[in-house]
């Protein structure tokens, strides 16, 4: 019958306790039979001998069972893991929407002073071709990136909205073929604004997948 690991270990540990419970046995009939002095004992003394006999030859068996199931922990423990198989065509397209997804609610959080598409532009564009104003108006900019930063990390319901987001986007993506990991561009042309139960409330003309926003084809897996 075949055990895991882990059962293996819990025999050892079940086993191992068994044979300190008999080395004490021992350890103590020998002490009984060192007290029974004088042949008056000596009866007494052979009861007490072949006692430990029996124990004895019962931690040999315990010995030799923890040295096998010893060198059996240290085979499975030394094996390589089982080669890992990949993901498949599902998997990798759920991951997507979920990478889609994120792209779009990040669209969406950095929408504000047209952050989202000043962050396309730097990623498209030469930098020597990119004007964001003097001085003051890039420390504007700055700081309202490191505001909506903050707010980012501080949104425990992203998450939440991220995973109803890819549900949705489950529902309206085509592939080109059947072996296809990446949605067709085209039918991501909008956004969909969510309410707070998750329900669609209107829609932003933006395709992050068409138009690479924060560069999310090199997230996709294919």
């Amino acid at each position: 019958m075949y055990k895991s690991l882990t059962g293996i270990q819990g025999e050892f540990g079940e086993i191992n306790q068994s044979g300190e419970l008999l080395r004490s046995q021992i350890h103590m009939l020998r002490e009984k039979r060192t007290q029974c002095q004088g042949f008056w004992n000596f009866f007494t003394r052979r009861q007490l001998t072949s006692a430990i006999g029996k124990l004895r030859a019962e931690r040999r068996e315990i010995t030799m069972r923890l040295g096998e199931l010893t060198e059996d922990i240290q085979s499975r423990s030394s094996a390589s893991p089982p080669e890992f198989a990949g993901l498949d065509i599902e998997e990798k397209r759920s991951i997507n929407l979920m990478v889609i997804a994120y792209a779009q609610e990040l669209y969406l959080h950095y929408a504000d002073q047209e952050i989202s598409k000043k962050a396309r532009e730097a990623y498209i564009r030469q930098l020597s071709d990119i004007r964001y104003g003097d001085k003051h108006d890039c420390g504007s900019i700055s700081s309202h990136i490191e505001e909506r930063i903050g707010l980012l990390e501080a949104d425990r319901k992203m998450q939440d909205r991220n995973q109803v987001r890819a549900q949705h986007l489950a529902s309206l993506v085509s592939y080109r073929n059947d072996n296809d990991t990446i949605p067709s561009a085209e039918v991501l042309d909008r956004i969909i604004l969510l309410k707070a139960d998750g329900k669609p409330c209107g829609s932003v003309n933006i395709n992050v997948l068409a138009d690479e926003y924060w560069d999310v084809f090199a997230a996709l897996l294919n």
